[in-house]
């Protein structure tokens, strides 16, 4: 898969991924409560804790999806407040609930994602074929998604997430649901956009599937992010 053009990929900050005492309350409720990660080009970061932690409100706010109550949080060079569209345009985000619509197939949802990001279809189609062979569901885009099981929902987010080659991958989940043959070619996927310098971050509670992917490991944990925490987590 092609990075992109050589002009924007020279211009790329260090850090592509940057937030900081970055805050998200709900009402009464506190989701984040301050949290300061910085995330490399290149790099892969996986995000573990128990349900209700904050990682997904996390992913949201670098997704643009969520305004932060206070704090700040930068993705690619630009503030996922003031320069939203900027965000949207070079990150590829797949929830973990996934933005499906049934009454379309596969293939037209991707169609659509496609010209949502204002891609050369060419290069689209060429791309959509290998993602959608790698993560074995080539043979069910005909299919209205409506049909789908929850592993085949999740695979076509997934690559409607990687279409267009994103500078920023943003990962909610992206196993659950997932038989282990389609889990280890997901694996493979996300170990060639490394190669690629794509940087990723994803939300798993497989932690083999966290520790078989990612350069470090962060947890989040009553809205406070700390590092180096795996053992902690892992029976959640």
């Amino acid at each position: 898969m092609a990075e992109g053009p050589a002009s924007e990929v020279a211009i790329l900050p260090e850090s592509m991924i940057e937030t900081r005492a970055l805050r998200k309350e709900y009402g009464p409720g506190v989701a984040l409560a301050g949290v300061d990660l910085r995330v490399s080009r290149g790099e892969i970061v996986g995000l573990i804790g128990p349900n209700g932690a904050g990682k997904s409100t996390l992913l949201k706010v670098l997704a643009t999806l969520l305004e932060p109550t206070a704090g700040s949080a930068r993705v690619a060079g630009f503030d996922v407040v003031r320069e939203s569209m900027e965000v949207k345009r070079r990150i590829g985000y797949a929830p973990e609930s996934g933005f499906l619509f049934d009454a379309l197939t596969g293939r037209e949802f991707l169609d659509m994602a496609v010209d949502l990001k204002k891609l050369d279809r060419k290069e689209a189609d060429a791309q959509m074929l290998d993602l959608s062979e790698a993560l074995n569901i080539r043979d069910v885009l005909k299919q209205p998604i409506s049909a789908y099981s929850k592993g085949m929902r999740k695979k076509v987010s997934i690559v409607s997430a990687l279409i267009g080659n994103p500078q920023v991958l943003i990962l909610d989940e992206p196993v659950d649901g997932l038989y282990r043959s389609s889990v280890a070619a997901l694996i493979d996927v996300l170990r060639g956009l490394r190669e690629q310098m794509t940087t990723t971050i994803l939300c798993s509670h497989m932690i083999e599937v966290v520790e078989a992917t990612c350069d470090r490991i962060c947890t989040l944990s009553g809205g406070v992010l700390a590092e180096g925490q795996i053992e902690a987590s892992a029976s959640e």
